[in-house]
């Protein structure tokens, strides 16, 4: 950034801090919580993937035989219908 933005926001937060600073002290502490509780998150989420994978490299692979008895295409009369979409579909038709 150049130093004309940076010597703005330095005197915007200034002021700010100058006007009212419970509120700024507020704000500032519930920026850095919000920051902390993305941060966590992140680490839950990579972490749960990392779980993911080790569980995926774990399980033993199909043979050829069981993958032919279970196809992967579920076929029309496989998915469950329900009357009221099926209605709503008809008479758009």
């Amino acid at each position: 950034m150049s130093r004309t933005i940076h010597g703005l926001i330095y005197n915007a937060l200034k002021l700010f801090m100058e006007m009212n600073q419970k509120l700024f002290d507020d704000c500032t502490q519930q920026f850095r919580a919000e920051k902390n509780k993305e941060k966590a998150k992140l680490k839950e989420r990579e972490e749960a993937w990392i779980k993911i994978e080790s569980l995926a490299k774990s399980n033993p692979q199909m043979s050829r035989e069981q993958r032919k008895e279970r196809p992967l295409v579920r076929s029309k009369s496989d998915v469950p219908q329900d009357s009221n979409t099926s209605k709503a579909l008809e008479s758009q038709r």
